[in-house]
């Protein structure tokens, strides 16, 4: 086999997409303003910026991408058995 199969690379594509994902998602930092007649608060050191942990992907729904092909093929072959079993049964009795 030359090259990967389609659904590795979906896989990968899609493992790919959750970590673009991942790291779109870090917190911005805004500044606070103060209210009108409190002393504006200035922190020392500033502090790193918080990380929101990110949900995780939408894998339940799509984790079988190819059912409805796979169905089709096998109402096609429950078809043509049928079809051949009626055949037999008119000729042979």
């Amino acid at each position: 086999m030359a090259g990967k199969s389609r659904r590795k690379r979906a896989k990968q594509t899609q493992r790919r997409k959750i970590e673009a994902r991942q790291r779109s998602t870090t917190a911005i930092r805004v500044p606070e303003t103060p209210q009108p007649g409190e002393p504006a608060a200035h922190p020392e050191a500033p502090s790193p910026p918080v990380t929101v942990p990110s949900q995780p992907a939408i894998t339940q729904t799509i984790r079988h991408p190819y059912i409805a092909a796979e169905l089709r093929t096998i109402g096609i072959l429950a078809g043509i058995m049928m079809i051949i079993l009626i055949v037999l049964y008119l000729t042979l009795s």
